[in-house]
């Protein structure tokens, strides 16, 4: 995303997605995209709950504070003893891997998907540019994936 402002903020550059409402859970048609949380990191919230208003005061370096940005392209959920494909983004390292919506995979990295914490599991997006994970799925095969700028 080019621009977009928030409390007398602008941000230059901003990652965002617009996931699809089967995914984001969503049926909205006044609703295409989220911002969300990330946005909000920049900010202290206060909540006036007596007015019901909340308040953004956005730290010293909010416009230049870095975002944390997706270079998986993938959207995992704990399913069974392994792990199931939610989403997969268009040009992504992920894709290029050849996962698609409904795979379905055992291990990450040697580790069953069941010892990685939930919070763990949705961070691996937000690795280092160049950082390999490797997939194992159900059928046995193997999926490397190197973590990537692709937006």
């Amino acid at each position: 995303m080019n621009r977009a402002e928030f409390a007398g903020v602008t941000f230059v550059n901003m990652p965002a997605a617009l996931i699809p409402s089967s995914v984001a859970g969503t049926t909205s048609t006044a609703i295409a995209g989220d911002l969300g949380l990330p946005v909000l990191t920049h900010f202290r919230l206060i909540l006036d709950y007596s007015h019901e208003r909340l308040y953004a005061v956005p730290y010293p370096d909010a416009a230049r504070a870095q975002f944390a940005k997706d270079r998986l392209g993938l959207s995992l959920t704990k399913a069974d003893a392994g792990f199931a494909v939610e989403f997969v983004a268009p040009n992504s390292p992920a894709q290029a891997a050849g996962f698609k919506v409904g795979d379905k995979g055992t291990l990450i990295n040697g580790k069953s998907v069941q010892a990685w914490p939930e919070t763990s599991l949705a961070n691996l997006r937000y690795s280092a540019s160049g950082t390999t994970l490797t997939f194992t799925m159900q059928s046995g095969d193997i999926r490397q994936v190197k973590l990537a700028d692709y937006f």
